[in-house]
């Protein structure tokens, strides 16, 4: 397979306006790469964009989608349609929402845009641009995925699953399309420092928050595990022990477990904003 040169690759980035997208983003224009930024926020796409464009010298095209949306994937392709970028060599699959509940408590309406924006716009992408890849014996996608999607995540069902889909398919397609030269890599990162958990009302306590990674050593991460392929990638040592636990243990007692762990982290999560956390 040949060696990634990220120089005038065209890569499209999902939930591009902040955190590992932002980073992921920021990271392939100093390499040489021209960017389409996707994501709900237009105000900071175009900000992200005229920031690149002025330091790196690259095209940077701001598309403002919301991902949860019916079509969300064809008004991609179509907002590119005729552009420099269009289509993408490399895509990074990257928005994600999600919330720290139980599944009976949430809105009708919020399962849909859960599964919407990690399951079907992403795997509806990687149909429309995966051919273009094949084609050209050259490019991939790279997936950011979760620790949450290796193993039953109590109160975080739905998110967790999701992830699980997005984790499964990158890993079927990787076996697919590496013969034709095409690379598929995802990335199952544990807590990540972003604005993930606040713009999902997420509870989270300190402890957790202090252990979260970096959000760009995890896109440095991610472009290397791209750049060699590999098929499923876990950043730090630690999740990558922690992995091992749904793999040794029977699912019953992993699923177990994983409950009694949630259920601390929320009760302390509850009672660190009821004292006032931040204030």
């Amino acid at each position: 397979m040949k060696p990634v040169e990220w120089n005038r690759t065209r890569v499209l980035v999902t939930g591009a306006s902040s955190g590992i997208g932002r980073e992921i983003a920021l990271q392939l224009a100093a390499e040489g790469a021209s960017l389409a930024l996707v994501a709900r926020r237009e105000d900071r796409l175009r900000a992200l964009a005229t920031e690149v464009e002025a330091d790196h010298g690259v095209t940077a095209v701001p598309v403002p989608v919301d991902l949860s949306e019916p079509g969300a994937a064809t008004a991609i392709r179509d907002h590119l349609a005729g552009t420099p970028l269009d289509p993408p060599d490399v895509i990074v699959l990257n928005a994600g929402i999600g919330d720290t509940a139980e599944l009976a408590e949430l809105p009708v309406d919020r399962v849909g845009a859960v599964v919407d924006v990690n399951v079907r716009t992403h795997a509806e992408l990687a149909r429309l641009y995966l051919p273009s890849m094949i084609e050209r014996r050259a490019g991939g996608i790279l997936a950011i995925a979760s620790m949450a999607g290796l193993q039953p995540v109590p109160y975080m069902a739905l998110y967790g699953a999701s992830k699980a889909f997005l984790v499964s398919l990158c890993e079927a397609l990787h076996h697919e399309v590496r013969d034709y030269g095409v690379r598929v890599t995802c990335v199952c990162p544990g807590p990540v420092r972003t604005d993930f958990f606040d713009a999902n009302a997420m509870k989270v306590d300190s402890e957790l928050l202090a252990k979260a990674s970096d959000p760009g050593n995890v896109a440095t991460f991610a472009i290397d595990a791209f750049e060699r392929n590999g098929s499923v990638s876990i950043p730090t040592f630690a999740a990558r022990v922690m992995s091992w636990i749904p793999r040794i243990l029977p699912r019953w007692l992993s699923g177990r477990l994983a409950l009694r762990v949630m259920r601390q982290r929320m009760r302390a999560a509850e009672s660190e904003a009821a004292s006032g956390r931040g204030d």
